[in-house]
């Protein structure tokens, strides 16, 4: 790499990390830092999935934040900061999940199409 690149990003990446390893901690395993967020699948709704319905109730936060400060009545809880930290790490824990569930679904489907549990 030739070093472009804003370094706020890049304290912003070690915020979500910590973050994660925090969230991690309290609701996960160390077996599997994502537990809390698998609890949908028992009903058949994918964890990936699960995560964009998070990713949208803090979007509407988010906006709800926004028509605050312009309507001058701050919405109370979270700052804003913190529900669009918390919408990066949920989109990003969606990208991981469906990329697993992806991968799985496609051995799955070789093995009862194709007979073949090796692709």
């Amino acid at each position: 790499m030739d070093g472009s690149g804003d370094p706020r990003y890049r304290e912003f990446l070690d915020e979500q990390w910590r973050l994660h390893q925090e969230k991690s901690a309290g609701y996960g395993t160390p077996e599997d830092p994502f537990r809390n967020l698998r609890a949908t699948e028992w009903l058949g709704f994918p964890a990936w999935k699960f995560c964009l319905v998070r990713a949208s109730d803090k979007w509407a936060r988010i906006q709800n934040h926004v028509k605050g400060m312009e309507d001058g009545k701050p919405i109370p809880g979270d700052a804003l900061e913190n529900d669009m930290r918390d919408m990066a790490n949920y989109l990003g824990y969606a990208k991981i999940l469906y990329e697993e569930w992806a991968q799985i679904s496609l051995k799955e489907k070789a093995v009862k199409v194709l007979g073949r549990p090796d692709v």
